[in-house]
Order: C-alpha cells, then sequence, then structure tokens
C-alpha cells in the first residue's frame, strides 16, 4: 500500500511539472494576439491538467463522473443571486448543492458566529467551488457514507471573494490575529474556490459531531499538530480525534490536503498549482 501510494504521488508530481512547464500547453503562443483567445486556450489546458491529475488520485469508475459534471451546464441565470453569489458565478463557480444536495451548508461568514463577530457574506445562502473540487468532495462523500451511513458533511465556508479577504484580513489584523489569515494579495484557495471548511453532521441525532472545538477556534486544541500534547493534557478526548481523524480520511480519499494547524479546512490541490492555473474570484 505504501509503495502504491508513493508511486501515486510521484505520477502526480511527474504529470504536474509536465501540466505547469510544457511548452506545447498553448500551440502558436506567440501567434495568439487576443487577450481573451488567450486566456480561454489556459482555462482549457489547465482544466485537462486538472482532470489528469484527478484521475491519477482516484478511481476509474470516476472519470465519468468528471467528464458528466465537467461538460454540464450550471444555469444560474433565472436565479436570485446577491452581488457576492454572482461574483463567484461570473468566476466560474458551482452551487455545492446542485451536486451534493444531502450535505448540510452553515457560512459562518454570512451570519456573526465566526472569529471576527461580522457579517463578511451579506445575504449570502448558496455555498460554491469550483466544480473540480465538488467532484473531490463527491467521492469523500461516498466513502464518507460507506464507513458511516448516518454522517453528512456541513460546510461551512468554500469560495470566498477576494473582496471579502481583504476586509477579512483588515479586521484580522486590527485584532492581532493577521498570522490565521491569507494575504488578500497572494490570496487564500478559498478565493479560488479550491478550498473548504466543514465538518461531520449526525443526521440521526441532528447535530454536528464533535470536534473538540468549535470552527475558526484558534487555539491549539483545533491544530492537529498538537493531537498527542492535548490528549496528554485532557484538553481533548481520544474519540473527538478520532472523529477528526475521521473527516481527514475521507477527504483524502477523496483527493483533498488536510493542514497542520485547522482540523476543518481541506484543499484540492497544491497551492502553487492552483494560483499559476486558476483566477481568483473578485
Amino acid at each position: 500500500m505504501r509503495t502504491f501510494k508513493i508511486t501515486s504521488f510521484l505520477l502526480f508530481v511527474v504529470l504536474l511539472a509536465a501540466c505547469m512547464e510544457n511548452p506545447k500547453t498553448i500551440q502558436n503562443k506567440d501567434e495568439l494576439t487576443d487577450k481573451n483567445e488567450i486566456k480561454r486556450q489556459l482555462n482549457v489546458d489547465s482544466i485537462q491538467c486538472y482532470k489528469d491529475s484527478f484521475i491519477h488520485q482516484v478511481s476509474i469508475q470516476s472519470v465519468t463522473t468528471f467528464d458528466t459534471l465537467l461538460n454540464k451546464h450550471f444555469d444560474y441565470q433565472a436565479a436570485h443571486l446577491v452581488p457576492i453569489e454572482k461574483s463567484m458565478v461570473d468566476a466560474g463557480l458551482v452551487d455545492v448543492l446542485d451536486v451534493l444536495p444531502t450535505v448540510k451548508i452553515d457560512l459562518r461568514y454570512a451570519t456573526t458566529d465566526n472569529f471576527v463577530g461580522e457579517v463578511l457574506y451579506p445575504s449570502v445562502t448558496r455555498c460554491f467551488l469550483r466544480i473540480e473540487t465538488i467532484i473531490q468532495l463527491l467521492k469523500a462523500y461516498k466513502y464518507l457514507h460507506q464507513l458511516e451511513p448516518q454522517y453528512t458533511f456541513i460546510i461551512f465556508d468554500g469560495g470566498r471573494p477576494q473582496s471579502v479577504q481583504y476586509k477579512m484580513y483588515e479586521i484580522a489584523k486590527f485584532r492581532g490575529q493577521a498570522k490565521y489569515v491569507a494575504s488578500p494579495e497572494r490570496g487564500s484557495l478559498h478565493n479560488f474556490g479550491a478550498a473548504i471548511d466543514l465538518s461531520l453532521y449526525d443526521i440521526v441525532q441532528q447535530k454536528e459531531v464533535d470536534m473538540g472545538t468549535i470552527y475558526d477556534f484558534f487555539g491549539p486544541e483545533a491544530q492537529p499538530r498538537y493531537h498527542k500534547l492535548m490528549l496528554e493534557q485532557g484538553k481533548l478526548t481520544q474519540n473527538q480525534v478520532n472523529n477528526r481523524d475521521l473527516l481527514k480520511k475521507v477527504m483524502k480519499e477523496g483527493g483533498f490536503h488536510a493542514i497542520q494547524t485547522e482540523w476543518w479546512h481541506f484543499e484540492s490541490y497544491d497551492k502553487n498549482f492552483i494560483r499559476a492555473s486558476f483566477s481568483m474570484i473578485k
């Protein structure tokens, strides 16, 4: 199993390098004078690279699902979208519930129940992500359902416009919490629609699964790198750590990467790959 994982990782690295460096990514680049055409072809090629690397990480049965969803037209012209939602649709993002209607949405930045204590997403009710990221989430969800049929995901945040990132960063900076928020210039992967904050939800008991801390808690109790220490100090229980491990396990099965500072945060792919391949939501 370990050999397989190492081989898969090496294949991904080689493929990623090819996608980023192959001079044939844009044919006759010097002859393309129309900026919109260059942008269009870049986007097509980057999605193909994304698809190829996706296929290396998931089962071959997922390829059909990828093509079906990738080619599906999600029309939001008749939808009543608020400005933030419209900016995400304009960036090509998709409403998660259009693919995964059984997950729960609890956008904390649409309320005051977040670390800044302010509403950053006025009137926003939809969670948007890149369709490639949603496909990964779908795979993770199917695996979760196999392991724990009574569980689903509860999503706290998905795509986030750069304009909101600026506001979030300024508030955090004023409160001395800037180290917890990505610079809006470089951007968080949330600003590309390629990161998600979520937890597990027990459908039978109608409540969130106990993870030991609330969402957006910045103490060491929320950081996976301190699990052993927090267990020793009695600040986390083994059951709480097991619940986090389950979340990480199913998200990893979908192809997501976890981080060591927030148990709820997962990213679709390498930061440099996303930043080089896609544009931020404005």
